[in-house]
C-alpha cells in the first residue's frame, strides 16, 4: 500500500472566500469548510482550506458562504510562532479541485 496523501470532503462554506496574493504575487483563496458525518451531524467540524494560483480568482466570485461545495487536495500541516511566542499548528487541505455542489440562494432585492 502506497502512502498518498489524498483529502476528499463536501459541506458548507462558512464565511465568505478571501482573495490574497503571496509576496510572489500567487493568488491564494481561503476557505472554511463545515462537513459532519452522516452519523454525527450535531457536531461538524470545521476544515481550513486553500486554493492557490490561477484558480484562486475565477472562483473567489463564484463561492459564497452557505454554498454546499465538494472539494479534492490533500493535507498541509501548518506551524508556526504567534507575537506573544506561543506555538500553533493545525492541519488544512491544499485544494486542488473544487466542485460547487449548491448555491446559497441571493435574494433580488
Amino acid at each position: 500500500m502506497s502512502n498518498i496523501n489524498s483529502v476528499t470532503l463536501t459541506g458548507n462554506l462558512t464565511r465568505e472566500p478571501k482573495l490574497t496574493e503571496t509576496s510572489g504575487g500567487l493568488p491564494v483563496l481561503e476557505l472554511s469548510v463545515a462537513s459532519s458525518n452522516h452519523r454525527d451531524e450535531a457536531h461538524p467540524l470545521y476544515i481550513d482550506c486553500t486554493v492557490y494560483g490561477n484558480r484562486a480568482e475565477p472562483l473567489e466570485g463564484l463561492l459564497h458562504k452557505g454554498d454546499k461545495v465538494a472539494l479534492a487536495g490533500y493535507l498541509r500541516f501548518d506551524q508556526w510562532d504567534a507575537e506573544d511566542g506561543s506555538k500553533h499548528s493545525k492541519h488544512r487541505v491544499v485544494v486542488s479541485e473544487v466542485d460547487l455542489l449548491s448555491a446559497k440562494r441571493q435574494s433580488d432585492g
